[in-house]
């Protein structure tokens, strides 16, 4: 049986996704050492070490070490850690920054003693940065506390504040109290934001302080953590914030009330309703959305009810998709009927609602209609709302969406499966293998997942989980090699490693990609609320830029939809499928930079490390979480005022290059 299995995936496993395209460059000159740069960025795109290439840049001037630097970081090749440990102690300062923030992209965790050192020395910011990269290879808080301690304590809490906050909650907690004490106004933001993003229990007194905060982003934080940890009690503090006249309190207080609802921590108080009912005719779009989302908790409040039938019955778009939700949710009399009359619906996004609402409705009859759907965004829905109500036939549904011919509908399947193991690894197999020459590598991650469940309850079936994933770690695209060699980790098999990523890319090619970015690039988005100018950072990402260039010029965006808008948080765009799944056909490397996520930057959208393509993100507040762990890739330049009106399934009309290269 293992012969069978192996050549069924060796015949299934064809890359993931293929080369995207380069253009011609422009012919310009005056990009210095051009070769060595398009060297480094070889390294960094196919994910290898090349001692020749480290030996030949490094003498070239603390310019091009930084560029090295950058790269090593990027290459994901363990080799380069040595090469960076020994950057930090070059005389240029900016050459010691860069390798330090490598490091902490390169994930080694080997570089702990080395960025402990680094991190109490003379220079702060190259102080601040090893603290950083410290957290992100999971260092222990308590021990670079200690490697701090013979500075001055100013000196202290401005290397270590600012990444408290990636740091496990509990092991941070006694720090964090003490940076809010003796760190004073210049570490309070960065205390308050660690204790906020991940909300403990003990932390509440704190917390309920902070939501009266003069700061409207750290009410908006405070809201946010007491919807996770919060009490009945605290739904008096967040409904304050419902009159606040910052639009983040009031989008986090609904959440966190409704939250706190769910949880069935408090009963939903009857004081809200009237608020409930003023916000859901809010002019601040995401405040209006939130509120019709949130209003479904409110079960027997009649006239919530009224006014949530009125926005599904006279409203249109991302109003009557939430209204149907917020019915379903509140048990309304009559929102089988809608559902039924949703799933008619010519919208396809409007049907994909009335299988989740069915889901909320236990209604398998609606589901199971639904699961023919000629949309495979709807069956996908209708599948995931089947599995989860988990009846006798769960088994049955489970192996009917896994001989979908939609690969999204089967990976709802695998991700379900990951963690209910009640399907064998032959039929596992068969459904990877149906999928073919997929481009979609979260379908194909989602039965790595799969497989590793099913071999944890099953012995007997566990040698051919690890056939499967060894194959996979063989000979299938990069992403996918490295998240086999994960899997067989988690088993407790030897990893083989991801290798490097094969390309068909000449140096001459990596050349042209440096001088197309070594341009500036502005991009227009024209949306159906208007105009938004993007400036891209080129120098920082150039892969990502000039991927993005390309995608523009050849018409790809134009028409697609605006699939995700979370008020307060960020829009995404850039999915030909509209469902979250799609992209261009082949996937491109991170390129994670020192530039931070604050309003209106545009990152790069990821299912995994390396995943991604055409999909974007536009970030509506600052999300210091993100930072290092998606690539910016451009900066919101005029239109930021558009970015609070756009509406989720509002579409990118046309998206052009404001002026070409070299015109």
């Amino acid at each position: 049986m293992r012969t069978i299995l192996t050549v069924a995936i060796s015949l299934s496993l064809a890359c993931a996704g293929s080369e995207p395209p380069v253009g011609v460059a422009p012919p310009i000159d005056g990009v210095p050492h051009l070769e060595e740069r398009a060297l480094l960025l070889l390294l960094a795109d196919q994910q290898l070490y090349d001692p020749f290439t480290v030996g030949r840049v490094k003498d070239l001037g603390p310019e091009m070490r930084i560029e090295l630097a950058r790269a090593l970081g990027r290459c994901g090749d363990p080799h380069a850690r040595l090469e960076l440990e020994a950057m930090l102690i070059d005389d240029d300062a900016q050459v010691r920054r860069e390798a330090a923030f490598a490091l902490g992209v390169l994930g080694d965790g080997l570089a702990i003693p080395v960025l402990g050192a680094t991190a109490a020395g003379p220079d702060q910011e190259l102080g601040r940065l090893s603290v950083e990269a410290l957290a992100k290879l999971g260092a222990p808080v308590t021990r670079v506390v200690d490697s701090l301690s013979g500075l001055p304590q100013g000196e202290q809490w401005g290397r270590l504040a600012p990444s408290l906050y990636r740091f496990p909650a509990e092991e941070a907690l006694p720090t964090v109290r003490r940076a809010l004490i003796e760190g004073g106004t210049a570490t309070y933001f960065d205390a308050m934001y660690a204790l906020a993003r991940n909300p403990l229990p003990a932390s509440l007194p704190i917390l309920r302080d902070l939501s009266a905060d003069p700061d409207p982003r750290l009410r908006a934080l405070a809201a946010r953590a007491l919807g996770r940890v919060g009490e009945g009690a605290d739904l008096e503090l967040l409904g304050r914030l419902l009159s606040d006249e910052f639009s983040g309190p009031v989008i986090h207080a609904l959440r966190a009330g409704d939250a706190l609802v769910s949880a069935g921590k408090a009963a939903p108080p009857t004081e809200w309703a009237d608020s409930l009912l003023a916000l859901m005719a809010d002019p601040r779009v995401g405040v209006r959305l939130t509120a019709i989302e949130v209003a479904g908790a409110w079960q027997r409040d009649e006239l919530l009810g009224a006014a949530l039938l009125d926005r599904y019955l006279a409203g249109e778009g991302r109003e009557r998709e939430l209204a149907l939700l917020a019915l379903a949710r509140s048990r309304h009399p009559r929102a089988l009927e809608l559902v039924g009359n949703a799933a008619a619906s010519e919208d396809v996004v409007l049907r994909r609602r009335a299988a989740s609402a069915a889901g909320l409705l236990e209604s398998s009859g609606e589901l199971e209609r639904l699961v023919e759907d000629a949309a495979s965004a709807v069956r996908a829905v209708a599948y995931a709302e089947l599995l989860e109500l988990e009846g006798e036939t769960t088994p049955a549904w489970a192996l009917l969406a896994l001989e979908d011919p939609d690969p999204v509908v089967r990976a709802g399947a695998f991700d379900w499966l990951g963690g209910h193991p009640v399907v064998g690894i032959a039929e596992l197999v068969a459904a990877l293998v149906g999928m073919g020459d997929t481009d979609i590598v979260e379908a194909q991650l989602s039965a790595i997942g799969a497989l590793v469940g099913r071999s944890a309850v099953d012995a007997e079936e566990r040698e051919l989980a690890v056939a499967a994933l060894l194959l996979m770690a063989r000979e299938a695209d990069f992403v996918l090699r490295r998240r086999a060699s994960e899997a067989l980790g988690e088993l407790g098999e030897p990893m083989p490693g991801g290798g490097t990523a094969e390309s068909a890319r000449t140096v001459a090619v990596y050349r042209d990609l440096l001088l197309r970015s070594w341009l500036a690039h502005t991009v227009r988005l024209t949306t159906s609320r208007g105009e938004i100018d993007i400036r891209l950072e080129c120098r920082s990402a150039p892969l990502t830029c000039v991927n993005f260039v390309q995608l523009v010029g050849a018409g790809f965006y134009d028409g697609l939809p605006l699939h995700r808008v979370v008020p307060d948080f960020v829009i995404q765009g850039g999915d030909p499928r509209g469902d979250g799944y799609g992209g261009p056909g082949y996937a491109i490397r991170d390129e994670i930079n020192h530039l931070r996520y604050e309003r209106g930057r545009v990152g790069m959208a990821l299912a995994g490390a390396h995943t991604g393509g055409s999909q974007f993100f536009i970030t509506l507040a600052p999300q210091p979480h993100l930072d290092g762990g998606y690539t910016i890739f451009g900066s919101v330049v005029a239109g930021d005022e558009i970015l609070d009106h756009i509406v989720q399934g509002d579409r990118i009309l046309s998206a052009r290059e404001l002026t070409a290269p070299g015109g």
